[in-house]
């Protein structure tokens, strides 16, 4: 189930184990590590690898994934300790791409340039090394050996000059690492049939906006190959260049051509939308998201991006919005259903309704804490206190790991007149991490 990316459906079969059987399975911690893991759960994985650990002795399976949560550690012996795990197993056939990784990642999260060369040139000899770790190990030689990149650059380059999806290929790994200067002097050596074709055009494209040389990047999007695929993106970036040359009248005439061929070409829209989401042009990216959520095939993956953009926003209304209609498609989706029901009751809309979703959950699952702290955040804002506090209290102690318990606790016990009680719990949460309307609900509460 893991494998098939459905943790819902991993964590049902590890329901029907006995606790006796769950607490002497290596294979079932391993399983519940990887499930706290994706949730973030840091804590909690590391003990289920730890117990798995015990079981197996020492096994990659089980340090491997041990050491990976280990770098995350506040505690430098602990963190120390993880290093040693994944060191221990680089040279591995089965993990030794994936602990080198995870230490090359390391390595360049906190500038350690001896480590970054040595992990990249371990993972570029692996026999599992990817495509995707090719961007990894040219941003760690570019930082720790120019001499030794420049080498390795001009080899990929004459391997990569073969066709247009290739070109870019590379290209889209040197604007990747920030070296889309790089890409452009490589660019312009090649004939004019590799760059001037999809994929290699929205490389090179792409390399000019990084570079901010408009005028170019505006000569480009009126030559080339681009096809209809990929005319939104070309429109987009002639937007962005006529903007950024101060010819507002044709960006904004450009714009209105964008959107109103988006309709008819979801998948492009979609791609379009994403890109200039990283432009930092998010007005425009959202706007082009919700026309993508219209076209066959595209809703899911565009309402994800949206529920995403909503929660760095703050914005329980658009995540709200966002999660109404991903559960009106994914009804079995324990996690879309819980979003949805906690943002409805926030904003006190389908009260009736997400009440009874949110029991739903909390039934199946009563271990998932995200789940019960829900519940009874929707019965808090029913006015229905005891209730809350009663599905609260038995989990109390795990206000400290999580915001969820903590929030709606802190809520109930405000609501119930505890506001002493309430104000350490509800202090306790980042507000960076709680959207405008919890902010003002708390305020709500406690004043």
């Amino acid at each position: 189930a893991l494998l098939a990316d459905a943790p819902e459906e991993a964590e049902r079969a590890l329901a029907t184990l006995p606790a006796s059987a769950f607490s002497a399975s290596a294979s079932a911690q391993r399983v519940a590590g990887e499930l706290a893991r994706r949730r973030q759960q840091l804590t909690a994985a590391r003990d289920h690898f730890e117990l798995a650990l015990r079981l197996d002795g020492p096994l990659a399976l089980d340090e491997v994934p041990l050491g990976i949560i280990l770098l995350n550690a506040r505690d430098p012996v602990e963190r120390q300790r993880g290093l040693g795990f994944l060191r221990k197993w680089t040279a591995n056939p089965a993990w030794g791409a994936e602990a080198l990784r995870a230490l090359l990642n390391d390595a360049i999260l906190h500038d350690d340039r001896p480590a970054m060369l040595a992990h990249a040139e371990a993972l570029r000899a692996h026999p599992r090394c990817t495509l995707g770790d090719l961007p990894s190990c040219l941003l760690a030689l570019s930082k720790a050996d120019p001499a030794q990149f420049a080498t390795v650059l001009a080899t990929m380059e004459k391997d990569h000059a073969a066709d247009p999806t290739n070109v870019a290929t590379l290209i889209g790994w040197l604007n990747q690492i920030g070296r889309s200067t790089d890409a452009l002097a490589w660019a312009q050596t090649l004939p004019a049939v590799l760059t001037h074709q999809p994929p290699a055009v929205v490389a090179v494209a792409e390399a000019l906006r990084q570079s901010a040389r408009w005028p170019e990047l505006n000569a480009w999007t009126e030559n080339g190959d681009w096809g209809r695929s990929l005319d939104l993106i070309r429109l987009a970036y002639a937007m962005h260049a006529a903007r950024q040359l101060g010819q507002d009248t044709r960006a904004k005439n450009l714009w209105a051509t964008l959107l109103a061929r988006a309709p008819s070409n979801g998948a492009s829209a979609l791609f379009t939308a994403d890109a200039i989401y990283h432009w930092d042009l998010r007005e425009e990216a959202v706007a082009l998201l919700w026309i993508t959520v219209e076209q066959p095939g595209m809703a899911l993956t565009a309402l994800g991006t949206l529920a995403r953009h909503y929660q760095t926003q703050r914005d329980a209304e658009g995540q709200y919005r966002a999660f109404q209609q991903l559960h009106s498609m994914r009804t079995e989706d324990a996690a879309i259903t819980n979003n949805y029901a906690f943002f409805a009751a926030l904003l006190g809309k389908d009260l009736r309704a997400v009440e009874q979703l949110a029991r739903g959950n909390f039934e199946h699952r009563p271990g998932d804490l995200s789940f019960r702290a829900t519940y009874a955040f929707v019965l808090t804002i029913q006015n229905r206190t005891a209730e809350a506090l009663a599905l609260l209290k038995p989990v109390s102690a795990e206000v400290k790991n999580s915001s969820a318990v903590a929030f709606a606790y802190g809520l109930a016990l405000a609501s119930a007149g505890q506001k002493s009680e309430a104000r350490p719990l509800l202090a306790s949460l980042d507000p960076r991490t709680l959207t405008t309307q919890e902010m003002a609900l708390i305020k709500q509460n406690l004043d």
